[in-house]
This record gives structure tokens, C-alpha cells and sequence, in this order.
């Protein structure tokens, strides 16, 4: 299964929606399994960072498979790994709160990423995926 433009526009507007809903301005972006970006979106009155920051998140939960989250604890552990990781494709891998991988029926075809919702964006991506039916069970938890 491949996610398409038309889905990755939904989960677009599945989490502005959540967004809006508690008074957040965000960027988000989603990604095919490979990281390319299928759709993007932003306030108006977002910093100039939001998108791209939502973005490498999304390429970062895509290519990793999974949530950015897990990610934490490599700042600490494995920082010259994390570095080594960010230089070798398209976008760097960024850690922290704000993506999570699209996964149907087991298998992860892309990625979601937000910025601008700081300690809500996991739970914003997360619930707009779960509203249109993607899984979001992963070895680590969000």
C-alpha cells in the first residue's frame, strides 16, 4: 500500500483541525515511505522554521519507522550517531516531540510531522491518525 497525495491531505487537515481546536498555529507535513514530501501546510503566522522543522520531523518518523520521541535519549547516548544519520539523507533526523510514522496494516508508508505545538504534538498527530483509521503501535512508546 502506498499513501497517497489525497491521504496525506486528510491527515493534513485532520491535524489542523485538532490544532485549531486548542488555539496551536502550526506547520505539518506529510511523507511518502522514502521521506519525499507529499503535502505541507502552514499558519499564516507561523516562525519561518515551523514547516521545515515539521517536515524533517515527518522524514525523520518515516525513514526510522519510528515516533521522533524515541529519539531523546540518542541526543545523550549517541549524539555522533544522530549527527552521522542527519548528514547522510535528504533532511536531518530530528529528534524530539512531533513525528510519528503512518502505519496500515503493519507497515509503515510514510510520516507526519508538526511544529509549533510544543508537548502537544505527539498527541495531535497521534489522535489525527487514529481518527482516519492508521495504527499507531510502535516498539516505543509516545
Amino acid at each position: 500500500m502506498k499513501l497517497t497525495v489525497e491521504a496525506a491531505e486528510e491527515i493534513v487537515a485532520a491535524c489542523v483541525k485538532r490544532a485549531q481546536a486548542i488555539d496551536r498555529t502550526i506547520g505539518v507535513a506529510v511523507v511518502d515511505e522514502r521521506g519525499e514530501v507529499l503535502v505541507s501546510r502552514r499558519h499564516e503566522d507561523t516562525r519561518p522554521l515551523t514547516l521545515r522543522l515539521g517536515a524533517a520531523k515527518a522524514y525523520t518518523a518515516a525513514v526510522m519507522e519510528i515516533p521522533t520521541r524515541a529519539l531523546e535519549s540518542w541526543q545523550e547516548t549517541r549524539p555522533v550517531i544522530l549527527m552521522q544519520l542527519s548528514q547522510l539523507g535528504q533532511n536531518p533526523v530530528v529528534p524530539g516531540d512531533g513525528g510519528i510514522p503512518v502505519k496500515r496494516d503493519g507497515k509503515v508508508i510514510g510520516g507526519v510531522g508538526m511544529s509549533g505545538a510544543p508537548g502537544q504534538e505527539d498527541r495531535i498527530c497521534k489522535e489525527a491518525l487514529e481518527s482516519l483509521g492508521y495504527e499507531t503501535d510502535f516498539p516505543v512508546s509516545l
